[in-house]
């Protein structure tokens, strides 16, 4: 495969425009084992299914009623013998009017769980790709983010 030279974005960033996306599923998932997508049953794991299934892809597909991604060891035992190359994170507490009343399971799920996946990815050698929100910064800026930036939410 000849290496992808990306014009809009850098490769430590997950950049979605066309170019970039079919890269994504035509080259980057190209021969993998297998794909687990968490959070599948939400707005952004419905159309990464919807994606795979066209594209093709092997994926094991799980929401909350499936694995608990707060609790690492259910990740581990989860992921044992399965050949998993990608984890990607559509999981997350996305309620932000009801997130300052569950503060905790907001925590747990947009902190605690992202970061078992990473870990769990890290120890069978899969690739992690997870999404995140501008609602980490405070919109003060008027230029675009990027990754390296201090967060600054406004809110839980």
């Amino acid at each position: 495969m000849a290496k992808k030279e990306f014009v809009c974005a850098p490769l430590s960033s997950l950049c979605l425009c066309a170019e970039c996306f079919n890269f994504y599923f035509m080259y980057l998932f190209e021969g993998s084992n297998m794909i687990l997508l968490t959070g599948a049953n939400g707005q952004l794991g419905t159309d990464f299914k919807k994606l795979l299934d066209i594209k093709g892809i092997s994926y094991i597909a799980t929401d909350f009623m499936d694995l608990d991604i707060t609790n690492i060891n259910a990740v581990r035992n989860f992921v044992k013998d399965k050949e998993i190359s990608y984890i990607i994170s559509c999981a997350a507490y996305n309620n932000v009017d009801k997130a300052e009343e569950e503060k905790e399971l907001c925590y747990k799920l947009n902190m605690e769980a992202p970061k078992n996946l990473a870990m769990v990815a890290k120890e069978i050698g899969a690739i992690f790709i997870t999404y995140s929100t501008d609602f980490v910064f405070d919109g003060d800026k008027e230029i675009p983010y990027t990754e390296e930036e201090r967060v600054n939410p406004l809110c839980i």
